[in-house]
């Protein structure tokens, strides 16, 4: 990438979510808003619409329309909740491989750390969920410790599992009698009797790193209550009813909706009750969208959400 280019590029991050909120702004505001000079950021909003390949303003889900003394752009890609996906990773790691090839060699270790950084998360990260409901998996869909639960699951053998939850500093060893193999969140979920806590627990798979059969057979119970443990198509089994209540601010609030099948509040803001069973997944969610979400209720998970900030802050 060129100087010219890069410089362009950058100006065009800075200007073009300026248009988020107001889709269309004046020549004067838009130098006061980013000092950069009115006439250079014009010529990079006209390099956006003229393209060799496709005609010009004609890039997908970006509209710039140019008028006497304003300029406005109409584009979505501005107004979601910051949520990376796997391309757009993909895209960042690309772009550091270009970076990396342009700059010296004694420069090049912060690069590469987030580069392999970069890489890690891409292969952590899940793919599309199924969209079918709970079942076993046949044993060429599954990886070597779905394919083992599988075969408890099916011929009703008790395993010990090495599990680390994600409150867990270490891993524990613990013995399960797998009901069943459900796909939510991108990744497989094993619905079990845990032996150690006397009840139904899901385990999510990508979490468990060992598989031993212990020997013993266990009961299926007659009927597997899975729609009773489950909320909105999404495992969750806990012994509390509470609830999680966040109202997400009118930016966010359409894709919230679509994705919750809510609908938004008369201030084009929509609140959502979510199903709570851990208090720290709660702050992250809300923290996860900054000033575009706020929690209600519970009022600790409120308050946890306000101390967090404030230790982020110092």
């Amino acid at each position: 990438m060129t100087e010219d280019a890069s410089g362009r590029l950058q100006r065009l991050l800075a200007v073009i979510p300026l248009f988020a909120e107001e889709e269309d702004l004046t020549h004067e505001e838009l130098e006061r808003r980013t000092g950069v000079p009115a006439s250079q950021l014009l010529d990079d909003l006209h390099a956006v619409t003229e393209r060799w390949d496709t005609p010009g303003a004609f890039v997908e889900d970006l509209r710039v329309e140019f008028e006497r003394g304003r300029t406005s752009v109409y584009s979505s890609h501005f107004k979601r909740p910051m949520r990376l996906t796997i391309p757009e990773i993909c895209a960042l790691e690309l772009g550091l491989a270009i970076l990396a090839a342009s700059t010296a060699p004694d420069e090049r270790q912060p690069i590469e750390s987030a580069r392999a950084k970069l890489r890690k998360a891409i292969v952590a990260m899940p793919v599309k969920p199924r969209e079918d409901s709970w079942h076993v998996p046949n044993d060429a869909q599954a990886g070597p410790e779905v394919a083992a639960l599988q075969r408890a699951a099916r011929t009703t053998q008790k395993v010990r599992i090495t599990y680390q939850s994600s409150r867990a500093s270490e891993a524990t060893s613990r013995v399960i009698h797998p009901y069943a193999l459900l796909p939510a969140y991108g990744t497989w979920f094993v619905i079990a009797h845990c032996e150690s806590s006397d009840a139904i627990r899901f385990f999510r798979a990508d979490r468990i790193s060992d598989v031993e059969e212990v020997g013993e057979s266990f009961t299926r119970p007659e009927s597997l209550p899975v729609l009773d443990l489950m909320r909105k198509g999404k495992p969750l089994n806990t012994a509390t009813s509470e609830t999680l209540v966040v109202r997400y601010s009118p930016g966010i609030a359409r894709w919230i909706a679509e994705r919750e099948a809510a609908q938004p509040d008369a201030d084009g803001s929509v609140t959502i009750h979510h199903a709570l069973a851990d208090d720290s997944w709660a702050v992250r969610h809300v923290l996860q969208y900054g000033p575009e979400a706020e929690a209600l209720s519970p009022p600790r998970v409120r308050q946890k959400v306000k101390e967090t900030l404030k230790g982020l802050l110092g």
